[in-house]
């Protein structure tokens, strides 16, 4: 139920100028509006670069134990939305959670180029053979869980993603910084559910904001994950 290599897109961190260059160079650049759905059903098979912006992926299976979640892609990553793994009739939707800018290529062209030049290649697998871990438990959210679960899972992710160790006192300053509006479309809950979450949590001392972000304690992503009713 849990599979993650299935429901989730390789996410890389663009670090080398020459691999995300080739991303840029070959491919189309395409704006989109905070919300605005870029696709609504299928899948694009493309390596996709998110020069700004944070970008969503929704996907809904038709599993036995329903798999619907998304998962955030954020600025400075590669994703890598190909068709290799998805199970059945998935149905998907990317959706920008910010104004974006990304560029599309197609993995035929990216392909054609590391078959033509074995550095080049070698390159793209070091990129995505290192970020493996990270890459298959990206930041996404499982709705067969509750609210407060998503939240947690999601935390947990980011911190994971970017390698955030706490501070001396055990405090966390999560990535992105993002606003209320996004965590609470991020998660699929509203504003008043997101806003009680968090003062709860402010209460029990695990969740404080400040003028650099939001901080969670070290913690609150070891808690339980609890299905939702």
């Amino acid at each position: 139920m849990n599979d993650d290599i299935h429901i989730t897109p390789y996410i890389a961190a663009a670090v080398d100028n020459e691999l995300r260059k080739i991303i840029v160079d070959n491919g189309k650049k395409v704006t989109l509006n905070k919300r605005e759905f870029f696709l609504k059903q299928g899948t694009i098979n493309s390596f996709v670069y998110v020069h700004s912006g944070l970008l969503g992926r929704i996907r809904d299976t038709p599993l036995e134990f329903k798999q619907t979640h998304l998962e955030i892609i954020p600025a400075g990553r590669v994703a890598n939305f190909l068709n290799f793994f998805s199970p059945g009739k998935a149905r998907i939707s990317i959706q920008a959670l910010r104004n974006s800018e990304i560029y599309l290529t197609p993995y035929k062209t990216v392909y054609a180029i590391m078959e033509n030049d074995r550095r080049i290649a070698h390159e793209f697998e070091q990129m995505y053979g290192a970020n493996m871990e990270t890459a298959l438990r990206s930041c996404y959210c499982n709705f067969i869980f509750s609210c407060e679960s998503r939240l947690i899972s999601l935390f947990r992710a980011m911190i994971r993603n970017y390698g955030i160790m706490p501070d001396g006192n055990g405090w966390m300053l999560l990535p992105y910084k993002l606003t209320r509006e996004e965590y609470s479309q991020i998660i699929f809950s509203s504003l008043l559910t997101l806003d009680n979450i968090l003062l709860q949590w402010k209460k029990e001392g695990v969740y404080k904001k400040a003028k650099e972000g939001s901080y969670i304690h070290q913690s609150l992503p070891l808690r339980s994950i609890a299905y939702a009713p």
